[in-house]
């Protein structure tokens, strides 16, 4: 097989007749020019599971997903295997990232500080919602009231005494965050 560039003088090849394989010369001088395209062919990639009979892939294939580096974010990869034979890998996918999350631990960064639109200090939390990053609205920072949220965004949750209203009804108290 002979590949020659566009415009490129084919007739300065040498085969000799014993020999199967073509060989270009090129003269030293006379570089060969840069194609103006490049055409790629397609090439036929094989799909192993063409080679199973259909009774046996939906009998013992199966399809599952498995964890890829990097652990500290959510990338995984689609298996097949084979069930009936010793769970053995048939074809492995790329890894590509599933989630900018991890949906089982919703709560990413609880009291975080934020600016809000007016340019002033504020508060919010960072939570995952169905592998999304999502972020709480940001709410201005205010005196402490005894709700379970730091008001004040000093990194305190309800520190300070005064009044709370509880199940048992109005009193004072220290509430203090466990």
């Amino acid at each position: 097989m002979m590949l020659a560039a566009c415009g490129e003088d084919t007739t300065n090849h040498a085969a000799s007749s014993s020999d199967t394989k073509e060989s270009v010369t090129r003269p030293e001088n006379n570089p060969s020019p840069i194609p103006d395209v490049l055409v790629i062919q397609d090439i036929p990639v094989h799909d192993p599971l063409s080679d199973i009979p259909q009774e046996y892939q939906d009998e013992c294939l199966k399809s599952v997903y498995l964890r890829c580096p990097p652990y500290t974010e959510y990338w995984i990869a689609e298996a097949i295997i084979d069930a009936c034979d010793s769970y053995s890998i048939v074809t492995i996918s790329n890894c590509r990232m599933q989630h900018e999350c991890d949906p089982l631990h919703p709560l990413i960064v609880d009291n975080q500080p934020c600016q809000t639109e007016d340019g002033g200090s504020g508060i919010q939390d960072v939570f995952c919602d169905k592998g999304k990053v999502q972020l709480d609205e940001c709410d201005p920072c205010t005196d402490e009231i005894c709700d379970g949220v730091d008001n004040d965004c000093d990194g305190e949750v309800d520190e300070g005494s005064y009044e709370c209203e509880t199940d048992c009804g109005a009193q004072l108290t220290a509430w203090t965050a466990s």
